[in-house]
């Protein structure tokens, strides 16, 4: 850009006057050309404005529009410039959105698109030191497990303790591993706490059958119960009053595969069972209420004494 001396604005003047009309003499002209470098044009009283000028430049005199310096490896402000892309926008920030170019003058980006990847099972965040986004799948209560409304397996994303592999706390009324069921209870998977000497009853109908024992046929469903006595003791257990054909045994350890420590058949009155065990103290014991073979099964009457 050159800019005109008084001098030379006089010449101009001068210059111009048989093709149009004279400048009023309060103007003045600023006019954007090539550098003259070789001086041969009359141009040669016309000074060079050198790029990014600053205040000092400024105050020199010179009447020129003001520029903004900007470092060229850094941010920098790029608002209102004249652009012929968006290119020529960019102000070297990521997260504050792509900067445009729509009619020959830079506008600001919107720092609310940069990262939206128009999921609503995402949280879109902008990250300035790697100038990258992450598009992460919610998980409101933090269990790492994203929900089943987006894709996730978690069956209720507000509660932390709710998710597969969870602890199934049985007949909580709480679905704690999202198998669909609060836990079948009286099963290996969900048995029922037996702490107390006292009658319980109950039906084996539509419950699981487990590993036969010694003293039956197998085959039929069970009732499970789980014993973790405080103290060494000798416990006594009777099927009196159920109304099919009863067998009973305990297990040490594991439910399904722990070692068997007492099993009945027929030693109550006709069909009932009794079964008379010694429990160690802190060891977890498993009681099975079971029938004989795989039809015996229903509503039973169960006695325990001793605990």
């Amino acid at each position: 850009m050159r800019v005109l001396s008084t001098g030379a604005v006089a010449a101009l003047g001068i210059m111009l006057a048989s093709c149009t009309q004279a400048s009023q003499p309060w103007w003045d002209v600023v006019i954007d050309m090539p550098s003259d470098t070789a001086e041969v044009d009359g141009w040669a009283d016309v000074p060079d404005v050198m790029d990014a000028w600053d205040a000092a430049d400024i105050a020199d005199g010179w009447d020129v529009p003001a520029e903004a310096d900007a470092p060229v490896d850094g941010p920098r402000d790029t608002m209102g410039m004249v652009c012929g892309t968006d290119e020529d926008c960019q102000n070297g920030i990521f997260c504050d959105g792509r900067e445009l170019c729509p009619y020959g003058f830079c506008q600001r980006g919107d720092p609310t698109t940069i990262c939206e990847d128009e999921d609503d099972c995402t949280i879109d965040e902008c990250h300035e030191d790697t100038a990258s986004c992450t598009n992460t799948l919610i998980d409101e209560d933090g269990d790492l497990h994203p929900p089943e409304s987006c894709g996730g397996d978690d069956c209720d994303d507000t509660a932390g303790g709710v998710h597969p592999g969870a602890t199934e706390i049985c007949g909580d009324g709480i679905d704690q591993d999202c198998d669909g069921t609060d836990g079948d209870v009286g099963t290996c998977g969900c048995p029922e706490p037996l702490t107390t000497s006292g009658s319980y009853s109950g039906t084996t109908s539509g419950s699981s059958s487990h590993s036969p024992s010694t003293c039956g046929s197998g085959g039929g469903p069970e009732w499970v119960y789980v014993i973790t006595p405080t103290s060494t003791r000798t416990v006594t257990f009777a099927t009196l009053g159920t109304s099919y054909d009863t067998c009973i045994y305990v297990r040490s350890s594991s439910c399904t595969s722990g070692t068997e420590v007492g099993c009945d058949d027929d030693d109550g009155s006709f069909l009932d069972s009794l079964l008379t065990v010694s429990l160690s103290a802190g060891t977890t014991y498993y009681f099975f209420m079971d029938g004989y073979g795989s039809s015996d099964s229903g509503t039973f009457s169960l006695s325990v004494s001793g605990l």
